[in-house]
């Protein structure tokens, strides 16, 4: 998600300056660096896109509308908001993290599963081509 002043001059930022960019399920979910736009509604918290700029802070309606374009825009795209209870870890970027991590796995052992079995085939050819050479 990016964030654009668009009360700049025009001219000089077509489309409005940029302020920030955040990963969706930033945004969205809890964690241990941030909190979601969620939590800072509930506690009626403004969200500042940069600390040396009061005015790129986002509050009240305006953050309202920012969520609810985030959860749309997830539901559509991902099929799930983070931590959605449809699995053990809904949809995040920690749940395909560990997917891709047991996949790499599962090649790994499946690797040596096959090279495993190619010594045995290897074996028993030369068992076959001995056996026969008598």
């Amino acid at each position: 998600m990016e964030f654009y002043d668009t009360s700049q001059d025009a001219a000089r930022f077509p489309g409005g300056q940029f302020v920030s960019r955040y990963y969706m399920t930033d945004l969205l979910e809890d964690d241990s660096i941030a909190v979601s736009i969620d939590t800072m509604l509930k506690s009626g918290n403004q969200f500042s896109l940069d600390g040396g700029i009061p005015a790129w802070t986002v509050e009240g309606d305006d953050l309202a509308k920012v969520n609810d374009f985030l959860k749309k825009s997830c539901m559509e795209f991902c099929g799930s908001l983070p931590g959605d209870e449809k699995d053990e870890d809904g949809y995040s970027l920690s749940g395909e993290a560990k997917d891709a991590t047991a996949s790499r796995n599962g090649l790994s052992r499946n690797q040596m599963g096959i090279e495993e079995k190619a010594a045995e085939c290897k074996e028993a050819a030369t068992v076959l081509a001995n056996d026969n050479a008598l």
